[in-house]
């Protein structure tokens, strides 16, 4: 795992002077900016970064925004905004190897496998939210969030599913 790299947070000024999903490209999103619905797309750059498959260290040449300009021009996102989680493959070599409901013991054994595990959890706005899973522990799991900065798995009253990747 690479130890330099920036945790990035969906409301940072730099990923909101414009819309992520305009409403003239995604008719049917119903949120328009990264602090809104930009934790999937920031988890995932993120999770690049901290496993070292996208190298570019220069945040002005890699961050959550220029990934999300990356995957809106290979079309990986629905007209709802929504992301083809599959498409990551056509970027980077990352497979996603589909989403499995949550346990502690199922996060641990992906882990242990060298696989890279976004959690979806509870949110706002009726919407899902994702965080990284960094390590589990004993009797918690360290994540990595970048809505609220919540150090554990266990700060999120709901914990639903692991979207788990292989490198290829």
């Amino acid at each position: 795992m690479n130890n330099d790299i920036i945790y990035w947070q969906i409301s940072e000024p730099q990923f909101n002077q414009e819309e992520a999903w305009p409403a003239n490209e995604f008719p049917y999103a119903r949120l328009h900016y990264m602090k809104e619905s930009g934790c999937l797309v920031t988890s995932l750059a993120v999770m690049l970064r901290l496993y070292g498959v996208e190298k570019e260290a220069d945040p002005k040449k890699f961050n959550p925004w220029i990934l999300c300009q990356k995957l809106k021009e290979i079309k990986a996102f629905s007209s709802n905004g929504d992301l083809e989680i599959e498409s990551i493959r056509n970027l980077y070599p990352v497979c996603f190897l589909g989403s499995i409901d949550y346990s502690q013991n199922k996060l641990a054994e992906c882990l242990s496998n060298g696989e890279m595990c976004l959690v979806k959890v509870n949110g706002v706005h009726d919407i899902y939210h994702f965080v990284l899973a960094i390590r589990v522990g004993a009797d918690d799991v360290e994540i990595y969030d970048s809505a609220w900065n919540y150090p554990r798995l266990s700060c999120f009253k709901h914990i639903y599913q692991i979207y788990h990747f292989c490198r290829l």
